[in-house]
């Protein structure tokens, strides 16, 4: 049974998602489609993603110790279905999304946090730290699928749409108790870290402020707006105002790493929704940070010891730290027009073609593979999933945008 549904699964991803005369740019979709398949979790069909795909053969490979697939990924290809479906179409892809979904849906316990792995026998990982149920990253990374993906289906399948609507609104306890903290700061150097951010993070917390809009836009929910404009301010508070590096939304303690950099795109969408203007030199003082970061290729961490003492550690350069960097500057541009903006966004583009420090393409549109990053001893031609679904992210975001 197991082998018809992945043998159905791969039909569909050569009928539906190869080849596209619409899509200029070939967003290819297949090698996210050979990374997942369909299971069944107490008789409900599921859509996982297998962590690993090592070079040369690209054999799927779990994540050792940890599991097979993990909420952290099936959350986010389900972004990417749904995401190409508005843009192309194709049922599959829609079905493809739901089932990810579902197993988003599963992996959720009745006190609202959610789990992240599961074993090889498809059992849950209750036991390893990166799966504890908790309120962590992958928590945050299913708020923002079960909320795209009510706006989506809400009008095509209402019984489905309320089950997401309820399990993104088991969350909010968990929100509120991060809420409680608003005004509170850690005295900490370089930045005061605003307690009210989801774990103290400014990464986690902006991923949380992409998601909860989506749900405020389907919903106009009044608590979701406040819990948008909360941490919204923040992210703003947690920013460096002085220095080489005057600008940076600071990810954690003294930290600011590109990968899940999505600061400047949370101010920069709250911004556009509710028009604060206090957000708005946040965002500009970022995407300012944002090029001449992308200008330096310091495209992987920065740690803060003081306003002028920072240690740039240029490497690894992987698609997740891409995407944030250049979806930061694409919000940036939408909203003030600023030329230095739009080109540091292209060049961020142009990382995955070739122009990056290794000079190497990074993203193969005949296969639909990225490969995993630039280290110091090269390129990483391993192609897993977060650094396949990252990219895809990143050119439909851009592609919806009118960029390509």
């Amino acid at each position: 049974m197991r082998f018809s549904l992945m043998l159905l699964l791969l039909m569909s991803c050569s009928d539906e998602n190869e080849i596209n005369s619409n899509n200029e740019f070939n967003i290819n979709l297949a090698h996210l489609d050979y990374l997942s398949e369909i299971i069944s979790l107490d008789s409900t069909d599921v859509l996982i993603v297998y962590i690993y795909a090592d070079a040369p053969n690209y054999e799927r490979i779990a994540a050792e110790g940890e599991g097979i697939t993990a909420v952290d990924d099936v959350a986010r290809a389900a972004l990417v279905y749904l995401k190409y479906y508005e843009q192309f179409g194709g049922e599959g892809n829609l079905e493809k999304a739901k089932k990810a979904l579902k197993f988003v849906l599963y992996m959720q316990a009745d006190d609202g946090k959610f789990y992240n792995f599961i074993h090889a026998d498809h059992t849950i990982n209750r036991d390893g730290r990166t799966s504890l149920k908790s309120f962590d990253y992958w928590s945050i990374r299913a708020i923002r699928a079960m909320s795209y993906g009510y706006k989506v289906y809400q009008s095509k399948d209402q019984e489905f749409a309320k089950q997401l609507k309820n399990a993104v609104e088991k969350t909010f306890p968990h929100i509120d108790k991060w809420m409680e903290s608003q005004g509170q700061y850690s005295l900490t150097f370089p930045v005061n870290i605003p307690l009210w951010l989801i774990n103290n993070a400014g990464d986690q917390s902006s991923e949380l402020v992409l998601g909860l809009i989506d749900y405020y836009i389907a919903t106009g929910d009044i608590r979701t707006e406040g819990y948008i404009r909360k941490l919204t301010d923040g992210l703003v508070k947690f920013q460096m105002s002085k220095g080489d590096y005057s600008g940076a939304h600071l990810s954690w303690q003294n930290l600011w790493h590109a990968w899940g950099a999505h600061q400047v795109q949370a101010i920069s969408k709250a911004y556009t929704v509710f028009g604060e203007e206090k957000w708005l030199t946040s965002l500009t003082e970022g995407a300012v940070f944002l090029s001449k970061v992308v200008s330096e290729n310091n495209l992987n961490e920065l740690i803060f010891f003081g306003t002028d003492s920072v240690t740039v550690n240029k490497y690894p350069q992987i698609a997740y730290g891409i995407h944030a960097v250049s979806s930061g500057l694409m919000e940036a541009y939408l909203i003030t027009e600023n030329e230095e903006y739009r080109v540091s966004m292209m060049r961020g583009l142009g990382w995955f073609k070739g122009e990056n420090i290794a000079e190497t393409v990074m993203y193969d549109p005949s296969t639909g593979r990225t490969f995993d990053g630039i280290d110091l001893n090269g390129v990483n031609r391993n192609s897993g999933a977060e650094s396949t679904i990252e990219a895809l992210l990143l050119f439909l975001e851009m592609r919806e945008n009118g960029f390509y």
